[in-house]
């Protein structure tokens, strides 16, 4: 079974990337974006619980837990996850079904994985 990653938009010119789609560079302006997929690997960097959603087909599904990653390739995003993850952590993150969307989810990554030198922003 394949695992279905978030795709990101990674600017030809300068290298600079973004979780959401755009149709320039916000680093340089340029306007030769490649689309790629996330590799999966990624750093907490906030969790939250939402427990006054802002829709009803979310309030239904209250309470539920947010997280900001730092994805390996660069980019920062909003992805679902278990609200015992803590800053730092290393997770993975793939789509999933939530409140009839496609949406990231972040789970904790497996013990085995090799941490992540990346610095920390």
């Amino acid at each position: 079974m394949s695992v279905e990653r978030p795709v990101f938009a990674r600017c030809r010119s300068c290298s600079a990337c973004a979780y959401l789609p755009r149709r320039f560079c916000a680093a340089c302006g340029g306007t030769n974006l490649s689309a790629e997929l996330l590799c999966g690997g990624a750093v907490v960097m906030a969790v939250t619980v939402v427990h006054r959603a802002p829709s009803a087909a979310l309030q239904a599904l209250a309470p539920y837990a947010l997280c900001l990653v730092d994805a390996d390739e660069g980019p920062r995003l909003m992805a679902r996850c278990e609200s015992d993850l803590l800053i730092g952590d290393r997770v993975t993150v793939a789509m999933s079904e939530f409140a009839g969307a496609r949406v990231a989810h972040a789970v904790r990554a497996a013990e085995t994985e090799p941490p992540n030198n990346a610095e920390l922003r």
